[in-house]
């Protein structure tokens, strides 16, 4: 199969919040690579943009968080492949492509994603702009596993494996997948990443290529992202794993304690690192300073970023979208 077939066979899913700028940035960078590419744009702003009224793949659903969006919207996937690309991150297309022939030939597969970099500005002056790529590092201690799906799904829970939330998947699999997730109906971040990714590596075989595959623009948080803090989404996520995975029989008796023991093991360590956090200045954190500014000024990454960089610096004003994107995340 030629390469313009299989881009024929992908749908590519945006979800977006009250982020124009950021959204054109994205079309505009996936269309000058190929115009003729499948799109499914899914909005939860509070009003629908006008410039894509006569767009049929435009879908306007107020207020809603990404998983209840893709999960509106299964049925309008018509492809034999489909990825989710936030919109202020960019594909390397040319690993994006070796995705698709790896899954078109390799039909034990069910899923295929690669190594991801940060793009953050470091400067943002109106006529000098500098952006940095850094390389996002997991652990390296684990790796997949071929047709063990449990014990991948359990290294992720567990931190030892990346989200799979970007990763390209067949079609069938990607709608099994958001379909359970989205069963207990819950926006929480938990049910956003967390579930779906441990479900896709529970129920299909994924590969990991060492190609950088996606850049993530580095995104401004004002509090530490933690999964089990909230007391109401954790009983939410303990029913659904009981509920709509060992009472269905997707996961053993054994299987079910042991995860059950893990996120409640995860559940006190977030919430005691909440309440008994303080600032010290210690030997460990001056080394880690020392290596972030490494990091950032001094680090290379080894890949052709130009055609990247040049839409990011087309559009300067995305930092300031991003800086004023509401609290909850939407992406």
């Amino acid at each position: 199969m030629n390469t313009n077939n299989l881009f024929e066979n992908l749908t590519i899913i945006i979800p977006t919040h009250e982020r124009p700028i950021s959204l054109k940035r994205q079309l505009d960078y996936i269309k000058d690579f190929n115009k003729h590419l499948n799109i499914l744009i899914l909005d939860s702003s509070n009003h629908s943009k006008k410039e894509y009224k006569n767009n049929k793949n435009y879908i306007h659903i107020r207020g809603k968080n990404a998983n209840i969006k893709i999960a509106k919207i299964l049925n309008n996937i018509k492809t034999k492949y489909v990825v989710t690309i936030g919109d202020d991150d960019f594909f390397i297309f040319s690993t994006l492509l070796k995705c698709l022939k790896f899954l078109e030939n390799n039909k034990d597969y069910d899923g295929v994603h690669g190594e991801y970099v940060i793009h953050s500005k470091l400067l943002n002056y109106k006529f000098f702009n500098k952006y940095k790529f850094i390389r996002e590092e997991y652990p390296t201690r684990y790796k997949l596993k071929k047709n063990e799906k449990f014990e991948n799904a359990y290294q992720y829970i567990n931190g030892q494996l990346p989200p799979l939330n970007y990763a390209l998947f067949r079609t069938k699999i990607f709608k099994k997948v958001w379909e359970l997730s989205t069963l207990p109906k819950s926006e929480a971040q938990v049910f956003l990443e967390l579930v779906p990714s441990f479900m896709f590596y529970l129920l299909g075989n994924i590969k990991r290529f060492k190609n950088y595959y996606i850049s993530r623009e580095k995104s401004p948080r004002n509090n530490k992202q933690v999964q089990f803090h909230n007391e109401d989404e954790y009983t939410k996520l303990k029913n659904f794993i009981y509920k709509d995975l060992y009472k269905k029989k997707i996961l053993d008796f054994k299987q079910y304690k042991k995860i059950l023991k893990l996120i409640e093991i995860k559940k006190f360590s977030e919430v005691s690192v909440i309440k008994k956090y303080k600032f010290k200045i210690n030997t460990y954190k001056i080394l880690k300073l020392f290596n972030l500014i490494y990091i950032l000024l001094f680090k290379k990454v080894d890949f052709d970023f130009k055609t990247i960089k040049h839409y990011l610096l087309k559009y300067p004003e995305v930092l300031n979208e991003v800086n004023n994107t509401i609290s909850r995340d939407y992406k």
